[in-house]
């Protein structure tokens, strides 16, 4: 309901600049919010679909609860339309990508 208030786009994305307002609302160093949002943007394209913005809200929380951030997008946490392209092109699974910090 918080993703449709803030106004998707046709194409069911909410743009960088309206993610970005209610990002800046949690009062993190920009810092933390610039990497949570290169975590949650999987498809690098400045918009947040509804699982990218789950993901983004997902990180701002555990930043809000002093948990550090993955490192890399963990794949059991990639949305599910991305996950077969990602390993696809990358092969395996490396080792780097299951440290979620904790």
């Amino acid at each position: 309901q918080e993703f449709v208030a803030l106004g998707p786009n046709a194409a069911g994305k909410l743009i960088g600049q309206r993610a970005k307002a209610k990002m800046v609302e949690t009062k993190l160093p920009s810092n933390a919010l610039h990497k949570i949002w290169s975590l949650a943007d999987v498809d690098k394209d400045g918009a947040l679909t509804l699982n990218e913005y789950a993901l983004a809200m997902h990180f701002i929380k555990m930043k809000l609860d002093g948990q550090d951030l993955p490192l890399k997008l963990p794949p059991q946490m990639m949305p599910n339309q991305q996950v077969a392209a990602t390993q696809s092109s990358r092969g395996a699974v490396a080792a780097e990508d299951l440290n979620i910090g904790l």
